[in-house]
């Protein structure tokens, strides 16, 4: 008999503080409102946060995968029960949440595993989890006769992409099958390619070819530079995969040739101010200052690919590009320059600068104090000033003695 979760309601918990709209003003990311079938998500919170009306959530999860950040989630599902259920390398077969095709399912054995959701709910690092090992199949014949398709289709569609190119780094993309054709076809390739690149228009923008490639730093604990902003949430199946990757050895054989995501840093551009470490939502940035050298980490695996710090650069010093990595959970070193520490916040001042301060406090000691654009909207002058306009001298006004000023201390009497 068939075997699943099909009694378990999905409950949605929103995690607000994790929404790039919490984290930036100019964010304009709606990927969770757009892909909604029941439009139970609106983007009218403070900031333009999301916020759930649950009497229109259709309870189909594809939220939970639809935000890159993990925004959502739900206690009543998640990946890891599921790949603890389907255990063994048998093959699968997973069916979504709707009744469709329960009776034919009865006859199949305990292969056929019915989701409590739909499939676009699962994430490309479950789908590359469960398909590793077996024939992993989806039952997509009743998908494009869903009324939920349409919205779900971009988010079903990039997880599905995103699972058979990890499988085909592996050399396993032939154990992830559909039952009816939807995006599989149009992504089967000889399994000798090299890497994959990302397809997507938003990618090919933002790559600039030609960089230097980088080299994986050493495998030593580090400690980075403070953050001022410490909320940092990497998503539950790029944690699995990390640990995945170590246990399978991907990395010790470099056998993986699936094409990540890559941070080029321009040393020219950066001045190591730390607003693209601060602002990333994942923590795969990070800044180091040892032994006088500054170096500028990077860890592949953990981006979202939000490009959050692309847009918040001040020097523009950022760009992405996609290549494969043999380590892509360890940190890759960007870049590194020689370095000192500011006297006034202790942040890095990179070498060739004249001051001895970081950017930011030289910037905002060079700006006038508050007492000083305070007398400069009375007309007032401050001594300084006033000695500078009177030949340097430093005047000071002294009161005239009066003969029948009162006397005090002892001199005499007050009248």
């Amino acid at each position: 008999m068939a075997t699943g979760d099909r009694t378990n309601k999905i409950v949605i918990e929103l995690h607000g503080e994790r929404c790039l709209h919490a984290r930036s003003v100019g964010s304009a990311c709606s990927l969770c409102a757009d892909s909604c079938p029941g439009t139970a998500l609106r983007l009218e919170g403070p900031g333009g946060a999301p916020v759930i009306n649950p009497a229109r959530c259709m309870q189909c999860g594809q939220c939970l995968t639809a935000c890159p950040l993990e925004v959502f989630e739900s206690p009543s599902f998640t990946e890891r029960q599921l790949v603890n259920r389907i255990k063994g390398e048998e093959p699968v077969s997973l069916r979504c949440f709707l009744p469709y095709g329960q009776l034919e399912a009865l006859g199949q054995g305990p292969r056929t595993y019915q989701l409590g959701a739909c499939l676009a709910s699962l994430s490309p690092g479950v789908l590359f989890e469960l398909a590793l090992s077996r024939p992993c199949e989806l039952r997509t014949e009743r998908c494009e006769s869903c009324g939920m398709f349409a919205r779900l289709r971009p988010t079903f569609e990039a997880n599905v992409t995103a699972a058979f190119r990890m499988l085909h780094g592996v050399r396993a993309s032939a154990n992830l099958t559909e039952s009816a054709p939807l995006f599989l076809p149009r992504l089967t390739v000889p399994q000798g390619d090299s890497p994959l690149a990302a397809p997507s228009a938003r990618a090919s923008i933002r790559a600039l070819f030609g960089g230097v490639r980088r080299q994986a730093s050493p495998a030593k604990k580090r400690s980075p530079l403070a953050l001022r902003q410490r909320s940092k949430h990497v998503p539950a199946w790029r944690r699995r995969a990390a640990e995945l990757w170590t246990r399978q050895g991907f990395s010790a054989s470099g056998a993986c040739d699936f094409a990540w995501p890559e941070l080029v840093a321009d040393p020219e551009k950066c001045r190591a101010c730390g607003v693209c470490m601060q602002m990333c939502p994942t923590g795969s940035i990070s800044h180091y200052l040892e032994d006088g050298v500054f170096s500028h980490v990077f860890v592949p695996g953990t981006c979202v690919n939000c490009g959050l710090c692309l847009a918040v650069c001040p020097e523009g010093a950022l760009s992405r590009d996609y290549r494969a990595f043999a380590h892509p959970f360890q940190g890759v070193e960007c870049f590194s320059r020689d370095a000192h520490r500011c006297e006034r916040c202790g942040m890095p001042v990179l070498s060739g600068a004249d001051d001895r301060l970081c950017p930011p406090c030289a910037a905002e000691a060079a700006r006038p104090s508050l007492v000083s654009r305070i007398r400069a909207q009375l007309g007032v002058e401050s001594p300084a000033e006033r000695s500078a306009r009177e030949g340097g001298r430093a005047w000071e006004v002294v009161p005239e003695a009066r003969d029948d000023a009162p006397k005090v201390n002892g001199e005499g009497e007050r009248p």
